[in-house]
């Protein structure tokens, strides 16, 4: 979901079979996001940072419908910068909800530099996620995903407001964290 300014060129061209939709960081050169989406599957934007910019400074985002095999997809993608507000974030992410709703099947994506391990002693934590619970939202984020010699964090998050009930949903999402040495998470 992150992209950098200097990366835009390279995506554009590495995979010739999918479309990229992307807002790219507008006043720093790190941030942004991206969603490569394959051309198979009908993906339309609905509103980026680039067309209104409701979060400043604090993040970027894309909003996204795809359709897959008649099923229709709701794709919030975000990069929160990391030192920007959490609390400003919040309150303007559950605004952007009030104007562009969640659908049946919606995704948030990012990386939102909200670390899940710090339910219990993070102020912001237990906030953000009860909001989005309050919104059928669950994370499937639940293994580090940012590692370092000193630390582990979850800050990049997958939820979604279905998958979870077997016996109610025709779809369980299963999810995992990949390990790579392409990225630092």
């Amino acid at each position: 979901s992150k992209i950098w300014n200097s990366n835009i060129d390279y995506f554009n061209s590495l995979f010739p079979n999918y479309q990229l939709f992307m807002c790219q960081p507008l006043t720093q050169r790190a941030g942004g996001v991206a969603l490569l989406a394959h051309r198979s599957i009908s993906a339309n934007l609905i509103v980026s940072s680039i067309d209104a910019n409701v979060f400043n400074n604090l993040a970027e985002y894309l909003i996204m419908e795809v359709i897959k095999d008649k099923s229709k997809y709701k794709i919030y993608l975000f990069y929160r910068h990391p030192n920007s507000s959490t609390s400003d974030f919040i309150d303007v992410l559950l605004n952007l909800f009030c104007e562009y709703k969640p659908s049946k099947r919606s995704f948030i994506i990012g990386d939102l530099n909200i670390d899940l391990k710090n339910f219990d002693n993070n102020a912001h934590v237990n906030p953000y996620l009860s909001e989005l619970n309050s919104l059928n939202f669950t994370p499937f984020s639940i293994l580090p995903t940012r590692c370092t010699n000193n630390s582990q964090t979850i800050i990049d998050h997958v939820l979604a407001n279905f998958g979870c009930d077997v016996a109610a949903d025709s779809i369980y999402i299963n999810s995992l964290t990949v390990v790579c040495d392409v990225t630092d998470h």
